[in-house]
């Protein structure tokens, strides 16, 4: 069989995207809690968007090498990761997504 067609590739490249956009989705909430305590709010959300999407760009670069079946499987998990990293947040309660503590 085909290395780049394997079920252990794809399986890798779907796993590793789910990180990757899991990691994508957490700093982008981090970045947004942030944003109303910084003095310039602008500075951070560049910064913090050039910094997550040269991230994800480069694992998935690193992940994939180009590979069309690798970036499907990879861009799939990106998505599985969005999706776990907001039901994650969106099962704290309010003050807990805000930051606050007890």
């Amino acid at each position: 069989m085909n290395g780049a067609l394997s079920p252990s590739y794809v399986t890798l490249c779907l796993l590793g995207g789910g990180l990757l956009g899991w990691a994508y989705f957490f700093l982008l909430w981090l970045t947004a809690r942030a944003t109303p305590r910084v003095q310039r709010p602008a500075v951070l959300l560049v910064v913090s968007f050039l910094f997550r999407i040269l991230v994800l760009l480069g694992g998935l670069y690193v992940l994939t090498r180009g590979n069309p079946v690798g970036i499907f499987a990879a861009l799939l998990g990106v998505m599985v990761g969005r999706r776990v990293m907001t039901r994650s947040v969106l099962r704290r309660t309010p003050a807990e997504r805000m930051g606050a503590h007890d």
